[in-house]
């Protein structure tokens, strides 16, 4: 068994560090860019509307795509049903 791997440059790790960055949202800015409380943002998590991929930490994709069946939901006057 092969222990040893192949370690990147550190240009390469950057990069990584960068892209990931660029696709990750913490519980804080969740809450802002939602506009809710901490306590609403855990009872989406609870209730599976919104899965983090690390304790505190969101793709922001999920965020967005959240946000938008939010609003939608609250422009079609479904928001209390589909989001309580």
């Amino acid at each position: 068994m092969n222990l040893t791997k192949k370690v990147e440059s550190a240009e390469q790790r950057k990069n990584k560090r960068e892209a990931i960055i660029d696709s990750i949202m913490s519980s804080g800015d969740a809450q802002n860019y939602l506009d809710i409380s901490r306590q609403r943002l855990n009872v989406f998590v609870q209730e599976g509307k919104l899965t983090p991929i690390h304790k505190g930490v969101f793709l922001k994709d999920d965020i967005y795509a959240f946000k938008n069946a939010f609003d939608k939901a609250r422009e079609q006057g479904t928001w209390l049903r589909d989001f309580k």
